[in-house]
């Protein structure tokens, strides 16, 4: 069976060309239903299940496609990297338990995918710029120090 591989005119408008060159720049911040079928339903399992031990090899199997091929198709629609895809998607679920929960830190980065919480402090510093126990404390709009017993609720955020 072969794929056919769509023209790059179907990926990016015509104005989306660099001025003076033929290069196109990659789809960002794309509307889920405007990415390619697999690689939307791609994202959709690293959204619900951001734990797993994703690999492009794994991935590009999933969707019935060879891994370089897989890689290339990944990034011309996403804009990213499959595994800056994955970072992203684990340190932004990462965010939603640290500011609503009072999970421990170490238990974050076991849920969402990094079994070494060095390996997970570094990446989520990389993305947000602070570490993850600032991240909380500032998202809970007080010092870490005197973080809530409880749970917050929407009154917490308003």
């Amino acid at each position: 069976m072969t794929i056919q591989r769509p023209s790059a005119s179907s990926f990016f408008p015509a104005s989306s060309t660099t001025s003076g060159t033929n290069k196109r720049e990659p789809r960002r911040d794309s509307c889920p239903e405007t990415l390619h079928p697999a690689i939307r339903r791609l994202c959709r399992l690293v959204r619900e299940k951001p734990g797993e031990a994703w690999q492009r090899d794994r991935a590009a199997l999933l969707i019935h496609l060879n891994a370089s091929h897989f890689s290339e198709l990944f990034h011309v629609e996403t804009g990213l990297p499959f595994s800056a895809y994955v970072e992203k998607t684990r340190i932004d679920h990462a965010k939603n338990l640290l500011a609503g929960s009072r999970m421990p830190i170490t238990q974050i980065a076991d849920t969402v995918g990094y079994r070494d919480l060095r390996t997970f402090e570094r990446a989520f510093r990389r993305q947000e710029g602070v570490c993850p126990r600032r991240f909380r404390s500032t998202s809970w709009g007080v010092g870490a120090d005197e973080l809530p017993t409880s749970q917050p609720n929407a009154e917490t955020f308003r």
